[in-house]
């Protein structure tokens, strides 16, 4: 039970607050929810942009002969109408909207394409140039009359009769801009010669048909409602796109100078992409039940399109008035063009009008509805759940809500006074609920508040939340606002929330807190001397992530609540087991040493035992550390979980499923890494310092390149290998920092040996950490680096390794395109050590690829080692890939890697890793000694 009191009076509240349930709908209100938009479908259009980029790289190039080029134009003219068509037949499949718009788009793209086969016939069958008219022309006009029968077999959008009648003639006023622009711009030399012919017909027709179904398509865009435009707007575009395209092919042919492979056949290419992508999205366009029951005001685009196709045609007759084909017989033109412009502004006022007085109907429905709401709202506060009662000074009831009844179940009789209600308080709560209510009641404070148990009628006890308001008037008290809130269910929330606090959610099981606190108090019961072991133990499962990844998190859930309830079965109820996270449990267990590690092994067998779920059988395995708790005076739980940690991570070091032991001594190891670990999670860059191996030219001896390294030179353990220092700086994430320092460090080293030997263009290898590339902007920032420096770009190479790539590879690729992109150069370090290598490098657009130490260190005595290098080394040429080397130590070695064809390679056989002025020194020197020779000449 808790309470509050409030002795502020000035500004308080004068009644207690009530919270009032909100229903999902208002009664008499008729609003359905609005569905969630489908989702862009992005590969298509994808698809669709690389195509016609693609096409117009090819175009732009001018490869290859004059009958190649007509013979891939001829093949994309009937493959991209071809493909249009097929889109527009699924799309009438899949939007299953009972017309048959679609299947009539379709029937005109096939027409199309038709025609290309004919004009194909012509130039690659019979090896001329197509005439002009020709049969091709009637597949390339015939088109229209498909397309404009299935456009007006759409259903029409919603709308008045003068809406209707605005869309239509906005549709003609834009058809007659678009004809009159092809006209003046395009096609005005073909009818201002003077004669007439039938291919002055055929030319003519093009726009005419292009222009009707452009219209057409328009009509229908300028009529959806937002949001729902995507499909017209693309098949608009690829109309108004066709009809610009023919246009011009037309005015091409007449003045000779049309040839596949120009713009006209880039033109034609978009148009086909844009109607395939408009039948693709087809299915996200259907409107929603409200928009096809009620009109919508036209949007301010909607309205601005029309005058914008008027003022391009205006300008395209200004235009023609000064060229030499303009005259004043052409003037006739304008006559039927005004004319529909004036109508359809007469329309758009009338239309407006309507609209307007459709809104102002609007308007007073939905004024109607709020009035309704309003009474709604009233008769809600008037039956409230919470009891409200209005007491007087005596303590006598003045008012009591309703809800009396519903709140505290069946009241008995008629409530007179408040100690009616205080009887009904649970005893332990009464001197409470009396200290807190009286000083209100008697005037002395404006406003209590407490929480207390009451008796409903069923005798089952409810937490009420009682909040009391004094009610003054010229400082003499008037009375008393009393409200009972049910806080019931919210107590029980409360309850679970705290067991929550110390337990997980998923298993039940204690959580981190809990077991911190059963290790305190263990150590706090141990006696010096008792001959009894308190042990911690951390498991975690191995690979458990390939579970969530190939089953879905929900299986991984099932499969983590058996698990512990095993590890729960598998220790006495003294033990204390834990979920720590993720796929991680611990165990705290006393008794004989003997005893811990049979607990381990029991456990490390419960948990190997099958797990079924949903069917399946899942083989789980786990690695477990364990360590034994020193005397309480120099112990505690920290140090416990870190030196645990420890013994986790050397058990998955050793392969998994093993279990590792710290105890006695093993103990200042372990505390050794701790402390390592704390020191990297905050590095002295200082204790750091980068040495370089010689990267060399196999053939040659040359220096090539270098590859940076890191050194931590701490300054109480000496050097610490980079294969224990470099885990602890990614796990503790100053991986980052550690890697930027060695990056600028490498790009002022650079720098440096060009100024001193400037014949020498040296490239340098830099290990990144697959942490690094999470950094959002991490490649516009090694990019800005390189440029500080004054470098090439592509001196640097940034090494990722092949296992680290499995963590992230997604997101790795991105980064290492934007890389590339901007010229730096990317290497696969260690290849071959990881898995799915094939399946990496085909996505992974890498530049070198270095073969493995303990690849080449096997090449001697094992032929299938051979085979394997040398069989990367063909798929590194396949790829365009350079080829490294690593760890060459011997000449057999070399002469290994010589025969198999590698070009580069590094190791202790040409050079140990060095200081920076050693690598100045050898570049200044030439090649590095012959292989007999070469270790005693090595620098370290």
């Amino acid at each position: 039970m808790t309470s509050r009191t409030d002795d502020d009076a000035a500004g308080a509240p004068v009644a207690a607050d009530v919270a009032v349930p909100v229903p999902a709908r208002p009664a008499g209100t008729d609003e359905p929810a609005v569905a969630p938009r489908a989702r862009p479908r992005l590969l298509p259009t994808v698809a669709a942009v690389v195509a016609t980029g693609l096409f117009a790289a090819w175009l732009a190039d001018d490869l290859g002969s004059r009958y190649l080029r007509l013979l891939v134009s001829d093949l994309v003219f009937v493959a991209a109408p071809s493909v249009a068509a097929v889109a527009c037949w699924r799309a009438h499949r899949r939007t299953d909207s009972g017309h048959t718009g679609w299947l009539w788009l379709s029937a005109g793209m096939a027409t199309w394409a038709v025609g290309g086969v004919i004009w194909a016939v012509y130039e690659l069958v019979l090896g001329i140039v197509a005439p002009f008219p020709s049969a091709a022309d009637v597949g390339f006009i015939g088109y229209a009359l498909f397309v404009g029968v299935g456009i007006a077999r759409f259903p029409r959008a919603a709308g008045g009769f003068l809406s209707r009648w605005r869309s239509l003639l906005d549709g003609l006023v834009i058809g007659a801009s678009m004809m009159l622009m092809s006209l003046i711009w395009v096609l005005a030399p073909i009818t201002d010669d003077g004669s007439w012919t039938a291919k002055h017909s055929v030319a003519l027709a093009y726009p005419v048909v292009d222009v009707i179904v452009a219209s057409l398509a328009l009509m229908r865009l300028l009529v959806r409602p937002p949001g729902r435009r995507r499909t017209w707007a693309l098949l608009g575009a690829a109309l108004i796109l066709l009809s610009a395209t023919d246009s011009l092919y037309v005015a091409e042919t007449f003045d000779r100078n049309f040839r596949p492979g120009g713009l006209v056949d880039l033109g034609w290419l978009a148009t086909f992409a844009l109607i395939a992508l408009a039948a693709t999205h087809a299915k996200d366009d259907r409107p929603a039940p409200d928009e096809q029951a009620e009109s919508l005001p036209p949007s301010m685009a909607q309205q601005l399109v029309p005058y914008v196709a008027i003022g391009f045609a205006a300008a395209a007759y200004l235009s023609f008035t000064d060229t030499e084909h303009g005259s004043h017989h052409y003037l006739w033109l304008l006559v039927p063009y005004v004319v529909l412009v004036a109508v359809r502004q007469v329309v758009v006022v009338a239309d407006h009008t309507a609209v307007a007085r459709d809104l102002g109907q609007a308007v007073e429905r939905r004024t109607a509805q709020l009035r309704h709401q309003e009474q709604w709202w009233q008769d809600l506060v008037q039956n409230l759940s919470d009891v409200v009662m209005v007491v007087g000074p005596g303590g006598s009831v003045e008012y009591c809500s309703p809800s009396i009844g519903t709140g505290l179940g069946s009241w008995p009789g008629q409530v007179e006074h408040v100690a009616d209600v205080w009887s009904r308080v649970h005893p332990d709560d009464r001197v409470a609920v009396r200290r807190s209510m009286s000083p209100v009641l008697e005037g002395r404070r404006r406003q209590s508040f407490v929480e207390c148990r009451l008796s409903r009628a069923n005798g089952v006890w409810g937490w009420f939340e009682v909040t009391v308001v004094g009610q003054l008037n010229e400082r003499a008290l008037v009375g008393a606002v009393v409200t009972l809130h049910d806080v019931s269910e919210r107590r029980q929330l409360t309850d679970r929330l705290m067991h929550q606090a110390d337990h997980d959610a998923l298993t039940g099981l204690p959580n981190r807190l809990s077991l911190m606190r059963r290790i305190d108090e263990l150590l706090d019961e141990r006696e010096p001397g008792e001959g009894v072991a308190s042990a911690l133990l951390l498991i975690d499962l191995d690979d458990f992530k390939v579970i969530n990844d190939s089953h879905g998190h929900p299986a991984g859930d099932r499969v983590l609540e058996v698990i512990g309830r095993r590890l729960e079965g598998g220790v006495r109820e003294s033990d204390t087991v834990a979920r720590l996270g993720g796929d991680e449990f611990a165990v705290v267990t006393t008794g004989s040493v003997d005893e811990v590690r049979a607990t381990a092994d029991r456990l490390m067998q419960r948990i190997s035992e099958p797990v079924a779920v949903g069917g399946r059988r899942f083989l789980v395995r786990a690695s477990i550390g364990v360590v034994f708790a020193g005397d309480r005076e120099h112990e505690n739980a920290d140090a416990l979980l870190s030196h645990v940690d420890i013994a986790l991570y050397e058990a998955k070091a050793r392969g998994k499923g093993g279990v590792v032991y710290i105890e006695g001594s093993e103990r200042e190891a372990a505390a050794t890494q701790v402390r390592l670990r704390e020191q990297i999670a905050q590095p002295d860059l200082s204790q750091f310092r980068i040495v370089y191996q010689p990267v060399v030219d196999l053939a040659t001896r040359q220096v090539r390149g270098v590859e940076a390294l890191l050194r931590w030179q701490h300054p109480e353990l000496g050097n610490v290998p980079p294969d224990e220092f470099i885990p602890m700086a990614e796990h503790g994430g100053s991986i980052q920092r550690l890697g930027w320092w060695v990056l600028e460090s490498v790009c002022r080293q650079v720098a440096a040996w060009s100024r001193q030997v400037p014949r020498h263009r040296l490239a340098v290898g830099v290990n990144v950490s697959i942490r690094q590339l999470d950094e959002p902007d991490f490649a516009v920032r090694v990019l800005d680096l390189i440029d500080e420096h004054g470098l090439e770009r592509d001196q640097i190479i940034l090494e990722i390794t092949e296992q680290s790539l499995a963590r992230d590879f997604e997101n790795a690729v991105e980064v290492v395109a934007q890389l590339r992109a901007g010229g730096v150069s990317v290497a696969v370090d260690d290849y071959g050590t990881g898995y799915s290598s094939l399946q990496y490098l085909d996505r992974f657009a890498a530049d070198v690829v270095k073969i493995d130490r303990s690849f080449v260190s096997n090449l001697v005595a094992n032929e299938h080692t051979q085979k394997i290098v040398s069989s990367v080394l063909d798929m590194a040429r396949a790829l365009d890939l350079q080829s490294i080397a690593e760890g060459i130590e011997t000449p057999e070695q070399l002469d290994v890697v010589l025969r198999l064809g590698c070009e580069l390679g590094q190791g202790y056989l040409f050079s140990r890793p060095v200081g920076a002025e050693a690598i100045g020194e050898l570049l200044g020197a030439g090649p590095l000694a012959e292989p007999t020779s070469a270790a005693s000449v090595s620098v370290a």
